[in-house]
C-alpha cells in the first residue's frame, strides 16, 4: 500500500508540474499573440524562451505518461503477486488437510 501511495504521489507531482508549465506556456503564447496583433516582432530571446518552454511541456507530458505507466505496471505486478500468493496459500491449506 505504501508503494502505491508513493507512486500516486509521483503521478500527482508530475501532473502539478505539467499544469504549471502549461500555464506558463499559455501566458507566453498570449504575449506572443498580443505582439503579433500589435504588429510587433518578439525579441529573439523571447522566441527562444517560448521554444524552450514548449520543449519542457512536451518533456513533462512524457514524464507524466511514464509515471502513470510505472504505477500501472506496479499495480498489475502487485495483482499478479497477490493472486500467486493466494493460490500458493490455498495449495498449502489443501496439503495440510491431507487425503
Amino acid at each position: 500500500v505504501a508503494i502505491s501511495a508513493l507512486l500516486d504521489q509521483r503521478v500527482s507531482a508530475a501532473k502539478i508540474s505539467l499544469r504549471s508549465q502549461e500555464q506558463t506556456l499559455a501566458d507566453m503564447l498570449d504575449r506572443a499573440a498580443e505582439a503579433e496583433r500589435d504588429k510587433k516582432t518578439l525579441p529573439a530571446i523571447e522566441l527562444d524562451q517560448l521554444a524552450k518552454m514548449r520543449k519542457q511541456v512536451d518533456e513533462q507530458r512524457l514524464a507524466v505518461a511514464r509515471r502513470e505507466s510505472e504505477r500501472s505496471d506496479a499495480n498489475a505486478g502487485f495483482g499478479r503477486e497477490t493472486a500467486r500468493y493466494r493460490a500458493l496459500k490455498a495449495k498449502l491449506a489443501e496439503q495440510r488437510k491431507g487425503p
